[in-house]
């Protein structure tokens, strides 16, 4: 069997920052300040190490936004609690914390982003391949919804395969392997693969398998495993309980490689045998003083087998994890504000069951784990810090990363705030952080040191960093992910700066809040509820679409115009949409056709701009003339200077011409000759494009379709909308109250809202 590597669970720039912030503004690296709030905090990561921005952490009824940092906190009672993690293109995470009462405990997050979507036809049923020979077959019709209606029309399949002998996706693995069997029993199990396999409708509700129904499931086993078994249990995960539940069989297919067998519903699944347990007990104490660590995160990672085990400490700084026996172990503890050490264990043959504590007989006692702030005490002893301004190496690579984190510098107890898109921390001794994120995935971060003295900024998108320190020194980090789990960090000038697994282990131990970990929430005002202007609005919130927001989700709605001079410096009156946007967002600057369908243009790249028309295959005659992307020869559009060209389809040849009738739009096209407003040129446009959005007092003042939405009640004026449209941001106090397709969503103050747009 293939031996575990420990890997690290931050990208370098976000343990920066962090570390920074856990440094002790004493200067002896020794001083201990508990959390003065019962909650639990942690990072988010994707596998690849990169924090996780914006992701929602719900803690029952609390809920948490990361950070630019993958940093969240949230309050939570004392006890067990289920901690669940969502975020746009990641399958959702969920383990289990525990929660001491006065101090906060620790629980990181590995993020696993979700396979593209396949699209099969639900009424025919269809094959899905996805990596690493990840498979599954869905018969015809198999396929509800939440009423139990048979699916039908194009569905979306996402296929997303876990290789537990790769460290940072079994982190990413839900639940800690603690497992229900067809008898009620409790178990701890071993995977030898895992699938998530979510189904989602037209409207992005989540499907499920008819009764009666199975789909074939194929999951790759852990690659480069040796003596798989010819049989293994199917296990589901329960997210309501947060547990594995076993299911059915599965069977090695002749290859060796993959287990395959019948599924009667859709979830995480995953192919396991049960094993013997015995615990690991021991004492968390910080270095310095001698007093306990209470919530330090505490995990217990197979070396020489696929399991991961996690738990925090209590009050006591006693903790216990469970682990194979007859194995190799790592434990590794976490302080709660920065720093951390790791022991190897050989386990016995002692069994050992759930539930466990620190006081159950048989467990393997590592003694005392002294945990020092500021430092990470590896395994073999060897001990390095966590203060960045050691990194000499990383700032040979980037000094503005290195010399903002220095500047930041924060200290003593904080307050957050913020909303839905944007967050702020400010910190006793005056630094502060704003963040800001917006729907292309980029995420901005200023940062202010100590007093307020600004520090600089790091905008993060994808797999690149850029960096602007407050001299305006600006520098380009790129960031690459290795199989083994090590992180290369492409320099500005060429050179390279690379992270073994161990060492983001230690950076990500190092990476706990500052001196007092639990943040104070400051006044998020009234978010969600209805207004009709500002004055109705709280906090840091102002009145938009009728409703009290931040002036980061405001600053997403369209800002309509009629003509340029409606429009910002560097902004245009764009035709199509009657919305200010920079010309290249407008008429598509492009360098590939790929850009143009990001942007979502229906047509090619020619000559540097996207354009719904014209093909870059040319003039044409006839047909005849064209090529098999674009097989349509469309009419010029100014029959006195002429013109043919090679469109993609009859619609693309004729969207956004002008016209006088709806015969100039093509017979066939689909398009109407839509009426311009306020002088505006009438366009060829599909019915819903034309009127949707355009005020109106009666149903006859509508057309494509479209209802005329009375929005009085709301304080707006009535418009041409769907009927799903004009549901929405209703008063609700229930899913029932929603018209169709719609939740009551309580992120909005208990409105009715896409499920998309509900965090």
């Amino acid at each position: 069997m293939v031996s575990n590597r420990w890997s690290g669970k931050l990208a370098l720039f976000g343990a920066l920052t962090a570390a920074a912030c856990s440094s002790d503004s004493s200067g002896d690296g020794g001083t201990t300040q508990t959390a003065s709030q019962t909650a639990v905090f942690g990072v988010v990561t994707s596998v690849g190490g990169q924090p996780v921005a914006g992701a929602t952490v719900q803690i029952g009824s609390a809920t948490a936004t990361t950070d630019a940092q993958g940093r969240y906190a949230a309050s939570a009672s004392p006890g067990s609690v289920l901690v669940r993690v969502a975020a746009d293109g990641f399958v959702a995470g969920v383990r289990s914390a525990d929660v001491v009462q006065g101090s906060g405990s620790a629980l990181d997050f590995r993020l696993l982003e979700r396979a593209d979507p396949v699209a099969v036809d639900a009424a025919a049923g269809g094959t899905v391949a996805g990596a690493r020979g990840a498979q599954v077959v869905i018969p015809a019709g198999a396929l509800v919804d939440d009423s139990g209606s048979v699916a039908s029309g194009t569905v979306s399949v996402y296929l997303t395969p876990i290789d537990p002998g790769v460290d940072a996706e079994l982190d990413a693995a839900p639940g800690d392997f603690e497992a229900r069997t067809l008898a009620g029993g409790t178990v701890q199990i071993e995977s030898f693969g895992m699938v998530d396999l979510t189904i989602l409708d037209a409207a992005g509700q989540e499907l499920n398998v008819a009764s009666g129904s199975s789909l074939t499931l194929s999951i790759p086993a852990p690659a480069g495993a040796s003596d798989l078994p010819a049989e293994l249990p199917s296990w589901s995960f329960d997210e309501t309980a947060g547990v594995w539940r076993q299911e059915g069989t599965l069977t090695l297919d002749g290859g060796g490689a993959h287990y395959v067998g019948e599924i009667p519903h859709l979830s995480f699944w995953n192919a396991d045998h049960e094993i013997d347990t015995t615990c690991v007990i021991g004492t968390a104490v910080d270095a310095a003083s001698g007093d306990p660590i209470g919530g330090a995160q505490v995990l217990a990672r197979g070396v020489d087998y696929f399991g991961l085990e996690s738990s925090n400490s209590g009050t006591d700084g006693r903790f216990v994890v469970l682990a194979k026996t007859s194995s190799a172990v790592r434990i590794t503890v976490s302080h709660a504000a920065g720093g951390g050490a790791q022991r190897d264990v050989s386990t016995g043959d002692t069994v050992v069951s759930r539930p466990v504590t620190p006081d159950s007989a048989g467990c393997i006692d590592v003694g005392e784990v002294p945990v020092a702030r500021g430092s990470f005490q590896l395994s073999d002893g060897r001990v390095v810090g966590c203060d960045p301004g050691e990194l000499a190496a990383f700032r040979a690579c980037s000094d503005v990363l290195v010399t903002i984190a220095e500047c930041h510098s924060p200290s003593g107890a904080c307050t957050n705030s913020g909303g839905l898109f944007s967050l702020g921390y400010e910190y006793e001794n005056g630094a502060r952080l704003e963040t800001a994120f917006d729907q292309s995935g980029a995420v901005t971060s200023t940062f202010f040191g100590p007093g307020g003295v600004a520090c600089g900024t790091q905008v993060v998108q994808g797999r690149e960093i850029v960096a602007t320190d407050a001299s305006g020194r600006s520098e380009r980090v790129g960031v690459t992910v290795g199989s083994g789990g090590d992180v290369t960090y492409a320099c500005p000038g060429g050179r390279t700066y690379s992270l073994s697994a161990a060492e983001q282990d230690r950076l990500a131990a190092c990476s706990g809040g500052n001196a007092d970990e639990s943040c104070a929430e400051g006044d998020p005002g009234n978010v969600g509820t209805l207004c009709m202007d500002d004055s109705e609005c709280t906090g840091p919130t102002e009145c938009c679409f009728g409703v009290c927001a931040t002036e980061a989700i405001c600053a997403l709605g369209p800002d309509i115009c009629d003509s340029d001079s409606d429009c910002e410096s560097g902004t245009i009156c764009c035709s199509g949409t009657s919305q200010c946007s920079p010309i290249s967002e407008c008429y598509g600057a492009c360098e590939s056709d790929a850009d143009c369908a990001a942007d979502d243009f229906p047509g090619p790249c020619c000559d540097g701009a996207c354009v719904f028309t014209q093909a870059c295959a040319g003039e044409c005659d006839s047909a005849a003339d064209c090529n098999a992307d674009y097989p349509f020869c469309c009419p010029p559009w100014d029959a006195a200077s002429g013109g043919t060209f090679c469109t993609a389809d009859i619609q693309s040849c004729y969207a956004y011409r002008g016209c006088s009738a709806d015969a100039d739009c093509g017979a066939e096209s689909g398009l109407s000759c839509c009426p311009g407003q306020d002088g505006a040129d009438d366009v060829c446009l599909a019915p819903t494009d034309c009127w949707g959005g355009r005020a109106c007092s009666s149903e006859s003042d509508c057309g494509g379709g479209l209802t005329c939405c009375d929005r009085s009640d709301i304080g707006a004026d009535s418009v041409c909308e769907s009927e799903l449209d004009c549901g929405a941001f209703r008063p609700c106090a229930d899913d029932s109250e929603c018209a169709e397709g719609l939740v009551c969503c309580a992120a909005f103050g208990n409105l009715c809202s896409r499920p998309e747009f509900c965090l």
